[in-house]
């Protein structure tokens, strides 16, 4: 069974021509399958939180690609917390906090019924957040008739959240939502 969670930290330094960058300079992570993370350099450093599946078998973190100042770096990490130093080719964009956007994980549930009674207690379900890569691909089942799933998406400064479409199948039935807050229900049925 497999969750997708905030699962540790990257953090580094951002240079340009030689410099630390100057405060405020932006830094994105762009995760597969498209959830979106910024943050802003202080004294030419920066931390961004990253994205995880928790599975029964172990975390694995999910690949993004990370820029900043004209630099893109595609990451696969092997672990909760690592360092990654970036030389921006280009006078790096200072935004000074305006408009940031942080990845945030929600929950889609709801009920999982077949021919209007509820599906048994060990039934599969599984989701696929965004455009179905298996990097954001998770796994539960039903208990008393209900399942639980994350979903993904960004809060940014506009106070807008958006999300990722989850494509749920359960018992030969699929079936596709859209969340629009942290706490979204689709039942999933005949």
């Amino acid at each position: 069974m497999c969750r997708i969670v905030i699962g540790g930290r990257i953090g580094g330094t951002v240079t340009h021509a030689g410099a630390l960058a100057p405060d405020g300079t932006i830094i994105s992570i762009v995760f597969e399958g498209g959830p979106l993370q910024e943050a802003e350099t202080k004294s030419g450093h920066y931390t961004l939180p990253t994205l995880a599946r928790r599975c029964t078998s172990g975390l694995r973190w999910v690949p993004f690609t990370i820029w900043a100042g004209g630099s893109a770096r595609g990451v696969t990490p092997d672990g909760p917390d690592m360092q990654v130093n970036l030389e921006a080719p280009n006078p790096p964009n200072v935004r000074g906090g305006t408009g940031l956007c942080q990845v945030i994980v929600g929950v889609v549930s709801g009920r999982v019924e077949a021919g209007g009674r509820p599906a048994a207690d060990g039934t599969p379900v599984l989701a696929k957040v965004g455009p179905g890569l298996e990097s954001l691909a998770q796994a539960t089942v039903v208990s008393h008739g209900r399942y639980a799933v994350s979903s993904v998406g960004t809060r940014c400064a506009d106070g807008a959240e958006r999300f990722l479409s989850v494509t749920l199948s359960a018992l030969g039935m699929r079936v596709e939502v859209t969340p629009t807050t942290e706490d979204a229900v689709q039942d999933i049925g005949r």
